[in-house]
């Protein structure tokens, strides 16, 4: 599969993107890329943009450590092009905002390539998803839940992690998971696994959830670019339905 071309604004105090011509300011966290990327919803990112947008600049958080640790989340404003067939249903209704994050120490510090979050962001396009941000956490428990509280409040649809479900002692990605969501929604990590364990013995030992905290869905991908090819088709067929229900102040009627 074709890797797409991002556009990246890393996590720093004024980080610039190009977004439809114009350079917006973005300033912080990814509450400024979020909103940067609404702000171009009413029109359409062209390749022309894409060419002009700026560059990356990045910046520690913290006390600017020398190693960048533990500290550090990068932040990723979007702009990809869609490539190739698609190969799952696609969402039925406008653009449903969607988040992805990465979980990872070594590839927040630089040591290791982001291989996973770019191809979960593509595959989620592909079923229609609107991906307004992207980002790099590390294996910290309260960042992690912080940065999904974060978007929970921004009242995203959808925020798809991937990494950290294994049983090492660093895979707490469901612990933080937990504490953010209200509701679980046992059937989704419950039929990845199933799809996972058809292709390998391990895919059982994924400790992945799947919840809503509010009227956003989280679902914890595994880490494995792979295991995310294997295990995405079992969400996509339910995206459309999941999207309405969550945005239904009544609920939905229909059957389950």
């Amino acid at each position: 599969m074709p890797r797409p071309r991002w556009v990246v604004a890393f996590g720093g105090a004024e980080a610039q993107v190009g977004l439809r011509g114009a350079v917006r300011r973005i300033a912080g966290q990814g509450d400024d890329v979020l909103a940067a990327r609404l702000a171009a919803r009413p029109g359409k990112v062209g390749p022309r943009e894409r060419r002009r947008a700026g560059g990356r600049r990045e910046r520690e958080r913290g006390d600017g450590a020398g190693d960048g640790g533990q500290d550090r989340t990068e932040h990723r404003a979007l702009s990809c092009p869609r490539r190739g067939a698609r190969r799952h249903p696609r969402l039925s209704s406008g653009a449903v905002r969607t988040v992805v994050m990465t979980i990872s120490s070594s590839v927040s510090r630089r040591e290791a390539e982001d291989l996973s979050g770019p191809l979960l962001a593509h595959l989620a396009e592909d079923a229609g998803a609107e991906i307004v941000a992207m980002e790099v956490v590390p294996d910290d428990f309260a960042l992690i839940e912080d940065r999904l509280h974060h978007y929970v409040d921004a009242g995203v649809a959808f925020v798809f992690t991937t990494g950290g479900t294994g049983l090492t002692l660093d895979d707490i990605t469901p612990e933080a998971t937990w504490a953010v969501i209200a509701r679980e929604a046992p059937g989704i990590a419950e039929a990845m696994r199933a799809v996972s364990a058809q292709h390998t013995p391990m895919g059982i030992l994924s400790r992945g959830v799947a919840g809503v905290a509010g009227q956003t869905l989280i679902v914890n991908f595994p880490g494995n670019p792979k295991a995310i090819e294997q295990v995405f088709p079992v969400l996509a067929p339910v995206l459309g339905h999941a999207a309405a229900t969550l945005g239904s102040e009544g609920g939905s009627r229909a059957s389950h």
